[in-house]
């Protein structure tokens, strides 16, 4: 399960940072006198001014215990950058990692934005090419003077996809009989969560016929569009809620 961290579980959050990039520094030979600004180093005062900035922090929990750890931060409009993705050494290669990237580009794409940027060391090319296989490409390096190492730095941008516009998505609002049209959701952040029904466009889709395919295919309701209720909007993005007249059919 992954949730958004409160300021009191920073310090759990902390604790699961040195320990994933301890191993890092142990690699790369880092140390507090050679580089004593680095992640395995940081102290509780980093997280906190970064909650306190509004950064979105998020903690990946098996069992009551915290694994897992990344957050984002708003860079400019439409862009994020993701800080201190960390799973704990023995928990690694069970697809944590995965998990974690995922669901930063799931709240990006909530957010409106279309682009996420990291920094890593560069000669972490096991690193690197993990990134790779999770969809960022290499957008170009810089040495440091106070770094014992070269700065690289990544990014992952929302592609349009064959049948699906990533960017402009739909829902609808459908009332019958006093009562709200409602979906349980079964997957990312949003699961178990009741929302009205919606989704992307599919290329070349106008946003009223895709509130009434997305109602049809997840309920097996069918609705017409009757005006528009809320609008959305992100750098490149559209996202409008309709209020939707049932026609036929009844929830599956």
């Amino acid at each position: 399960m992954i949730k958004q961290l409160f300021e009191e579980e920073l310090p759990a959050a902390l604790e699961v940072i040195h320990s994933s990039f301890a191993t890092v520094a142990a690699e790369f030979k880092l140390t507090r006198e050679n580089c004593p600004k680095h992640t395995s180093f940081i102290p509780q005062e980093y997280l906190t001014n970064q909650y306190n900035r509004g950064w979105t922090m998020f903690g990946l929990y098996e069992n009551g215990a915290l694994l897992g750890y990344a957050s984002l931060s708003k860079e400019s409009e439409g862009i994020y950058e993701l800080h201190n993705l960390a799973v704990l050494p023995e928990c690694r290669h069970k697809g944590y990692g995965k998990t974690l990237i995922n669901y930063a580009k799931e709240k990006v794409r909530e957010f409106g934005g279309h682009t996420i940027k990291i920094g890593i060391i560069e000669e972490n090319t096991v690193l690197k090419n993990w990134y790779t296989s999770n969809g960022f490409t290499h957008t170009g390096t810089k040495k440091f003077d106070h770094l014992p190492f070269t700065a690289g730095y990544m990014e992952w941008r929302i592609k349009m996809e064959q049948n699906e516009n990533w960017l402009f998505a739909a829902s609808g609002v459908v009332v019958r009989d006093g009562a709200v049209l409602l979906v349980r959701h079964t997957y990312g952040s949003a699961k178990g969560k009741l929302l009205i029904p919606g989704g992307h466009c599919k290329n070349g889709e106008m946003p009223e016929a895709a509130a009434s395919r997305e109602v049809l295919e997840e309920t097996g309701v069918s609705a017409s569009v009757v005006s528009l209720l809320a609008m959305r909007f992100g750098p490149a993005s559209w996202y409008p809620v309709f209020i939707m007249k049932y026609e036929s059919g009844e929830p599956v």
